[in-house]
């Protein structure tokens, strides 16, 4: 921090202002793009912002000679740019740390959604609403990936993207794999959504089976009317087993929350 204190008293607080907002911007694109954070602060801007600038006193720690070359840039349209590529790559480590969780927040929703809910539900940050399972498969998501140390690992996938794209530089290039390494990302987090909500719902396709044919074969008992509250009313009887079931899910798939970094690496030259 003496560097940065030392470039402070030659060049004056007024010169330094463009360039601590611009540092921050990385982390707060972090903090938009990561679901964990948009889900529980979707009304918190500066509790966001006030998280940001604490994740960015190390940057600054270690840019000094960034702030210098940066502070030579006089025009908007130098800073622009630079701007963009702070946000974006922040945005984009958020982005792709939460495709587990959005695997989560699918998985929930195709079983709310064979289940019959059609309550309001709860706003979703995404678009939306969030309704039981949804809401259930994340918790237990989020809980897994904070106690088991996943918010150090994203803090530190987040400072190991300064050494591939410095606060300097300019906006990175797509890779020409770009678009494959996008579509293996999206079929593993479709294939972790398969993964969490098959148990539940081949429970549920059971008994609307054996619903419908109790129906036909009893027609006058007007069996098939039942079906939602018998298939709520096992849901219910066997959520601990459920809950047990999406937290061994979360425990193992997590660690690609954890690889964001690689991930991103791998879109981006």
């Amino acid at each position: 921090m003496d560097d940065v204190v030392t470039l402070i008293t030659a060049n004056g607080i007024v010169a330094i202002y463009p360039i601590l907002f611009m540092t921050v911007l990385r982390p707060f694109g972090l903090l938009m793009g990561f679901l964990a954070f948009s889900w529980a602060m979707r009304g918190a801007q500066m509790l966001r912002i006030a998280i940001a600038i604490a994740l960015t006193l190390p940057v600054m720690a270690g840019n000094a000679p960034a702030f210098e070359r940066l502070i030579s840039l006089t025009s908007v349209t130098a800073f622009l740019p630079i701007a963009m590529k702070e946000l974006i790559i922040g945005y984009g480590l958020g982005l792709l740390a939460s495709l587990p969780f959005f695997a989560l927040q699918y998985a929930g929703a195709i079983t709310d959604a064979f289940r019959g809910e059609s309550d309001t539900g709860n706003p979703d940050p995404t678009g939306g609403t969030l309704h039981t399972f949804s809401t259930a498969y994340l918790v237990i998501g989020f809980f897994a990936f904070f106690s088991l140390g996943g918010f150090e690992a994203l803090v530190r996938n987040l400072y190991r993207t300064y050494d591939i794209w410095p606060l300097d530089a300019g906006l990175p290039n797509l890779d020409s794999a770009a678009a494959l390494r996008a579509g293996d990302m999206l079929t593993s987090t479709l294939m972790t959504t398969f993964v969490v909500a098959l148990p539940l719902l081949a429970m549920l396709v059971v008994i609307e089976l054996s619903m419908g044919i109790a129906a036909r074969l009893g027609r006058r008992f007007n069996l098939y009317d039942m079906a939602f509250p018998i298939k709520n009313l096992v849901t219910v009887l066997t959520l601990p087993l459920i809950m047990w079931v999406v937290w061994q899910v979360s425990a193992t798939r997590l660690i690609e929350a954890e690889d964001a970094f690689p991930m991103l690496q791998g879109l981006f030259r």
